[in-house]
């Protein structure tokens, strides 16, 4: 089972008609020669919450001072070089 959906996952995630938000991000980042114009538009976004999180590292925060949606935010939480919870 495994041997047969690998290959048609790895495919499934880098065609633009089947999978239109994942195959954006992903083709930017790991082969830009199939990527469209407009793709690497989307690694920005991760940049912009890697710096976020660098901000919120540099004022130095107690545990728990930030708050945050996990659906939203989880970057940031994960780029942050104190991602603890209290």
């Amino acid at each position: 089972m495994l041997a047969l959906s690998l290959p048609v996952s790895l495919f499934t995630v880098t065609d633009h008609r089947l999978a239109r938000e994942e195959t954006a991000t992903l083709l930017a980042a790991v082969q830009p020669s199939r990527s469209l114009p407009v793709d690497p538009a989307h690694l920005s976004i991760y940049k912009t919450e890697h710096q976020v999180a660098a901000d919120l590292d540099a004022i130095h925060l107690r545990n728990g001072a930030v708050l945050t949606r996990s659906q939203c935010a989880f970057d940031v939480v994960l780029s942050s070089a104190n991602h603890t919870s209290s």
